[in-house]
């Protein structure tokens, strides 16, 4: 060392400041920095690198330095960009406290910080550096106090490896422009507590399977900025110490896989609406981090018992997918579609009221909610895709409404006491819905005891439907001759139902019956469990089945009061004299519009079809009731 030493100094005393050894360039100069401190620099075509004093080994600066962008050459007057920071630039110097690296630094050479006992602060604001350290050796190695690195909003890059193994690193911010973080950029630094994320245009790792956060075991917290829409994938993959996470309502999308194997989440704040966590396109499972929490709060509610607000149309995929702390979800009549894993794996999720305006349940949209009973199926679903009901252990039976088109591939194996599969399963259409393969049976896909109830003459039809899959066809069981009809009403305080003509309750298969639903005073019927509107109506029936009466208060017509006007009878007919112009309205008892007639000077007459009481309304003025005897 001391003879090449020798000869390098031989060559400046016949050279002066030019040098001719390629490994230390072609000048070589000291400057004062911004900060007020001597730094060394060489110069290789046209660029500056800060490095150490070539004559005498000695690194640069102490205390809190400045690396300048631009540095000028007291020698020649000349001025050069610094692009590089040499390895060894700062090595052993004990003294140094913080250091602000500039926006035009490309590349820091490996242990150029090395031993730096007492930095405790970095300043990294190079918009475009592609290399900081090596895998083998850290900038930083020895840096036993260096405990907060700040990125400047101006940094688009974090390079590979650049705090790897960084022992003491406590405190890390992003900034907001950053849009590539590199392989284990901090990885295993056990001491990590803290991370101030803000880069609102970061869409990438640069590579996968080398996880920028991996192995770091420290309990941390991460707070991602007010600015941020989208999470990038893979970003905490396998970041073992994360043990909070606060999400601004900013924030649109996470990306897959972005909290994967993060398994101690302990709790994730959201600092929105419980509509706007409901729209976050999470896109994987593993990209929502309640996947792993204990405690979902959101709008500062810890979240256990959920009611999706009726803004939402559809509940998106992986939305509480894995939360184990949901015990109960309510979905209204503005939902109509249950996205792909929507509440996968929520063990604790017991029940689930959902509205019959849903149609599609997605695929793994409940699987693995072992807790859940009755398995939530709305009157008017028409698909079901595969592994929806995935073992779901405590369903037992399901109940397929008329409307049920589909039902994919293992949407209800496993499900039942020990995912020894369904009891039953009742199908309520004549034409049996599209049958992926094992939808039903055990963990091995068979359901030798499981008994399926179909409509009359229709067993055929289902044997053929369901022979992709492992049914005992001398199970699939249709009714007899006779059938069971119960005709009910939803609330008997408000009206009673019949069978016309008035008769027990059994009736031949394949047959029609009569129903009729009669309001009491103050309500009116509103429609059947069919769908119907009409109080007297006739269903076909291939089934035992129960028709239910839906009532409702009559409010548009309560007062019985009329001024300046004349209503009478006169031959089994409503006359109204005086109306002046205004709208006159006939109702029924129920409330039910007959006829609307509006005239200037005539008396309005109005035919009724029976003996009974009706309403008559003229324009806003509250209503009267009119006995007619014909």
């Amino acid at each position: 060392m001391k003879q090449l030493l020798l000869f390098k100094i031989l060559l400046l005393g016949s050279f002066g400041l030019c040098l001719t050894n390629s490994v230390y360039a072609t000048v070589f100069f000291s400057a004062v920095s911004p900060s007020g401190h001597t730094l060394y620099y060489t110069v290789e075509n046209g660029k500056a690198t800060v490095t150490y004093n070539i004559y005498s080994y000695a690194a640069s600066g102490s205390g809190n330095v400045i690396i300048p962008a631009t540095v000028t050459n007291p020698n020649s007057g000349a001025t050069y960009d610094v692009t590089k920071i040499s390895s060894f630039a700062f090595h052993d110097r004990t003294q140094l406290l913080s250091i602000e690296i500039p926006s035009s630094i490309q590349y820091v050479g490996d242990q150029a910080f090395d031993n730096c006992t007492n930095l405790s602060v970095i300043y990294f604001n190079a918009d475009s550096c592609w290399q900081v350290g090596t895998s083998t050796y850290s900038a930083f190695t020895g840096c036993t106090k260096l405990a907060n690195v700040i990125f400047g909003d101006n940094v688009k890059i974090i390079p590979n490896y650049i705090l790897n193994n960084c022992q003491s690193l406590k405190t890390v911010k992003i900034g907001t422009s950053v849009d590539s973080i590199g392989m284990s950029a901090f990885a295993s630094c056990d001491s990590l507590k803290t991370i101030y994320y803000n880069a609102d245009s970061c869409n990438k790792m640069q590579r996968f399977g080398y996880f920028p956060f991996r192995n770091c075991s420290f309990p941390a917290r991460v707070i991602i900025g007010d600015n941020v829409r989208y999470i990038p994938k893979e970003l905490f993959y396998y970041f073992d110490g994360l043990k909070t996470v606060v999400i601004p309502s900013s924030v649109k999308a996470i990306g897959s896989l972005a909290f994967a194997e993060a398994e101690n989440i302990d709790s994730v704040i959201y600092e929105g609406t419980l509509e706007q966590w409901c729209n976050i396109d999470f896109q994987s499972g593993k990209s929502n981090p309640a996947n792993y929490a204990k405690h979902l709060i959101i709008d500062e509610s810890f979240i256990r018992n959920v009611n999706i607000p009726s803004s939402v149309t559809v509940v998106k995929r992986f939305v509480f997918c894995g939360y184990d702390s949901l015990y109960s979800v309510t979905i209204p009549n503005s939902v109509v579609e249950i996205g792909n894993e929507a509440f996968s794996g929520c063990s604790m999720l017991s029940t689930v009221i959902m509205s019959d305006s849903v149609w599609k349940i997605g695929q793994g949209a409940f699987m693995r909610c072992s807790s859940l009973q009755p398995a939530p199926i709305p009157n008017f679903v028409t698909h079901i895709y595969p592994d929806a009901f995935l073992e779901c252990g405590d369903i037992t039976s399901v109940i397929f409404p008329e409307t049920c088109e589909f039902v994919g591939s293992n949407a209800f194996k496993g499900c039942g006491l020990l995912g020894r599969g369904l009891s039953s399963a009742t199908f309520l259409s004549e034409v049996p819905p599209t049958f992926g393969t094992t939808v039903f049976g055990n963990h091995q896909g068979n359901a030798p005891f499981m008994k399926i109830y179909v409509p009359c003459k229709s067993r055929n039809a289902y044997c053929a439907a369901l022979g992709n899959n492992p049914i005992d066809v001398n199970n699939i069981i249709e009714p007899q001759a006779e059938l069971w009809v119960t005709v009910i009403p939803d609330d008997n305080s408000q009206g009673y139902t019949e069978i016309v003509p008035v008769r027990g309750n059994e009736i031949s298969c394949d047959s029609n019956v009569i129903v009729r639903a009669i309001a009491f005073n103050g309500y009116r019927f509103d429609h059947w469990s069919k769908g119907s509107i009409s109080a007297q109506d006739t269903f076909h029936l291939m089934r035992d089945d129960t028709i239910i009466a839906y009532f409702a208060p009559i409010t548009a017509i309560e007062n019985i009061d009329i001024s300046n006007s004349i209503v009478a009878t006169s031959d089994g007919q409503i006359v109204v004299e005086g109306a002046n112009g205004n709208k006159v309205t006939l109702y029924d008892i129920n409330g039910r519009v007959l006829a609307t007639k509006q005239d200037y000077d005539m008396p309005m007459s109005f035919d009724v079809p029976a003996t009974g009481t009706y309403m008559i309304k003229i324009g806003s003025a509250p209503a009267r009731r009119v006995l007619v005897i014909r």
